[in-house]
Parts: C-alpha cells; structure tokens; sequence
C-alpha cells in the first residue's frame, strides 16, 4: 500500500505514485508470486488505523507545542501474511521524497522484500518498556514485550487475555479477569501461572514461532510453560454455548480455572482442587464471621434506645 495525500502532478507524492505503478506492472510480468497494488488516500483514516499508520499525534503535538510535525506522507507499506501471520514493513516518507530518490528507493525496498532481506517486520505497540500489574494483580504487556513477558517465562504457565476499549463484552469481562487475577493470588497459584492482558487495539503480537490472530474479542489464550517450545503451543478459549457466545458470556472465574485445568497437562488438578476448596472454606468463615459482627452492631444499636427510655423513667 502507498499511503499519500492528494496532490498536483509536481509534487513529490504524485511521481511517488507513478513510480509503485510502475513497479506493480514489472513485478506483474517478471514475477509469480502474487502481490496487489493498492493507492490510499490519507482521509481513509479506518484503513489507517488497521495498518498501524499514526498521522494525528504528531499533528496534535505540533498545535499544541508549535513544533513542526515531520511528513509521515507518503508512506510505502508492505503486508505479508502468507504464512497466516499479519507482518508490515514501512518505507518512510523521508526515504521516499529525500535521500536517493523515490525511484530508486521504492524499488530497492520492494525487491528486497522478495530477496527474504527485509527480516524485522514493525510491531504495533505501546511504549512501555516494562510491564507493570494493576491492583487486581492482572500484568498489562504490549506488543513489543510479548516475547519477553510469555513467551521469555518457560517456567510459568501464563493466561492472556486480549480486549479493546471499544468492545462491548470486553468491558464486562474485564471485571472476572480482575476477579480472577485477585483469586489466583489469595491461593498462591502465581508462582506457577501469570493473569496478563493486552489491548489489541494498540498492540499486537507478531511472532514466527506463534500464531495469535482471534477472529472475535474478548479472546482468551493460554500458554503451557516447558521447554522445546511449550509456550509456542497456545491454546485459544473456544468453548460456545447454543448461542454461539464465547468467553465473553462467562461470569464466574471458576470457569476459566476449569478450563485452565482441562488443557494443561503438568498441574496436579487434586492438590489445586483441595487449594479453591480451602480458599473457599476460610472466605466462608469470614463471611459468617462479618455477619455476626453486623448483627452484633445491630443490637447494640437496638439497646441504645431502650437504655435511653430506662434513664428517662427513673429520671
């Protein structure tokens, strides 16, 4: 894809344009392999946002600094997803209109791309350096911290579960994802198993050894600790009911930890088992603990009155 504004046939942007048509009508002839060609103008800002392009922070930062923002336009994209994954590679504006020339960088760019020489694809992702956990206890990674933050950890099982702030049953999951973090802490499974998320909305997960592309959200997935590749097996949430609703539908943690224990292999389900049963005995007795001290204050503040009424008599 070739990401320009519209422009009059001097500008840089327009012999941009003429140059990929050229290049898509030689690769057309010369070549096999199956590429399409494609023109987006910048106002088709949802294709934008799809494919990882930005051009409004740095125009927010230049109204409101007053710094001049660099030209992110033209943009030369490449997307390759021929082994299922979603990679893109970016030529930028500044090697396109500047350095040797459009011409000669268009065509560099893409016949290495089919030389196998373009290795690193870009990664959409927050900053964030670190992880960091919220109170509940769930971890929050980013796109580029993926490897390290699951895939780094072979020695502990891990729970991801993607959302975006703009989903519906995201929003109410969130809730038992919280809830579920709070109660694999109370019972001490976080030695062997990490609660973590991450919102796909600004970052994903491109890696060659794992396939991590869920077609509905929320999506849960889980990664089985070992080595030889162990957490390269992950495992999707793909339980429905009769209504087709996925891990969304779900409202009680319990249910994520019975599925937990169904597909991984290395947990003793009994020892875990009488684990949830012990948690569960003791927040009883503090819930019945509670309730009488509730109904304690309760009566005293019954007495209260009647104290009252006595003094009044012998008054």
């Amino acid at each position: 894809l070739l990401i320009t504004i519209k422009v009059p046939q001097h500008h840089p942007s327009y012999t941009a344009i003429r140059k990929l048509y050229h290049i898509c009508q030689s690769h057309r002839v010369y070549r096999e392999d199956d590429m399409v060609c494609l023109v987006v103008p910048q106002t088709e800002t949802r294709v934008l946002t799809t494919f990882g392009v930005d051009i409004w922070t740095p125009l927010d930062t230049q109204v409101t600094h007053g710094t001049k923002a660099p030209d992110l336009l033209p943009l030369l994209l490449i997307t390759d997803q021929r082994d299922g994954t979603f990679r893109r590679y970016y030529l930028d504006a500044k090697d396109i209109v500047g350095g040797k020339g459009d011409a000669a960088a268009m065509e560099d760019f893409v016949d290495n791309f089919w030389k196998g020489e373009l290795t690193t694809p870009e990664i959409k992702s927050t900053p964030e350096t670190e992880t960091h956990k919220n109170k509940y206890g769930v971890e929050i990674i980013n796109g580029n911290l993926f490897e390290q933050a699951v895939l780094g950890r072979s020695n502990k099982h891990t729970l991801l579960y993607l959302f975006a702030p703009t989903c519906g049953h995201c929003k109410r999951f969130s809730i038992l994802w919280n809830q579920l973090a709070e109660l694999i802490h109370e019972v001490e499974w976080d030695s062997f198993l990490d609660i973590q998320q991450m919102d796909v909305s600004k970052n994903e997960i491109v890696h060659d050894r794992v396939r991590v592309n869920p077609a509905f959200l929320p999506a849960v997935y889980f990664f089985p600790r070992g080595g030889s590749g162990s957490k390269d097996r992950a495992v999707q949430y793909t339980i429905r009911d009769k209504f087709g609703d996925g891990v969304g539908r779900l409202s009680d943690p319990l249910d994520i930890i019975e599925w937990l224990l169904s597909v991984a292999d290395d947990l003793d389900e009994v020892t875990l088992l009488r684990n949830l049963e012990d948690f569960e005995a003791q927040e009883g007795k503090k819930a019945r603990i509670k309730q009488q001290e509730l109904q304690q204050q309760q009566q005293q503040q019954q007495q209260q009155p009647e104290r009252s009424n006595i003094r009044r008599r012998k008054r």
